[in-house]
């Protein structure tokens, strides 16, 4: 029961939105084990990025500074540290060395997004909307049968993008994009789908 109310309070205390505007300088990923509920109420108070890491609550993930690790040793929390430095952890994350077999690389959705604007330009037509923090792109396709008009017609988006350390969003977005716009006229579900909506693909 104890065990629950502390996971419980945990899940009200933490919040974690880090990668959202992109790591501090020198923020690193940590593990802190709290023994009991008042290393947990510490850990809180000190007003850390952090989210729960483990089933029971015993491990909290958090994302700190220097400063703030500093905080947590003063503290005498226990800690590991798991990624030393953020930044360049994830600065390389999209190239060919970080992304598994298989899947495409940030370069090769790129390419895919835009071969797609290129031979479908009455179907799909690619939107920028600005860069990352890395410089990558933050653009999106939009699939409808009039493409370059703001029809009346129920709108629908697909984020893959949210987390740019997830590979999976962007993989299976790029690959419904393609089909969308190869089967569109030949399949029937498709081509009503496009006909009928504007389809947003981040």
């Amino acid at each position: 029961m104890n065990r629950i109310i502390i996971i419980s309070l945990l899940c009200l205390l933490f919040n974690v939105s880090p990668a959202q505007q992109g790591w501090r300088s020198g923020e690193m990923e940590i593990e802190v084990y709290p023994g009991n509920r008042q290393e947990a109420d510490i850990l809180r108070l000190l007003k850390v990025s952090a989210e729960i890491a483990s089933p029971d609550g015993s491990v909290i993930r958090a994302y700190v500074i220097p400063g703030e690790l500093d905080h947590i040793i003063t503290a005498g929390l226990k800690y590991k540290i798991i990624i030393s430095d953020l930044n360049q952890h994830y600065q390389n994350f999209w190239t060919d060395q970080m992304v598994p077999p298989g899947y495409y690389t940030y370069e090769e959705i790129v390419a895919i997004a835009d071969s797609l604007a290129s031979a479908f330009p009455s179907i799909c037509k690619k939107v920028m909307f600005g860069t990352s923090i890395y410089g990558r792109e933050l653009a999106a396709l939009k699939i409808s049968d009039s493409v370059h008009l703001d029809e009346p017609e129920p709108e629908i988006m697909f984020d893959g993008g949210i987390h740019g350390d997830e590979i999976g969003g962007a993989e299976n977005l790029i690959r419904y994009a393609r089909d969308l716009c190869l089967e569109y006229g030949t399949d029937t579900t498709i081509t009503t789908l496009i006909n009928s909506r504007e389809i947003w693909i981040y």
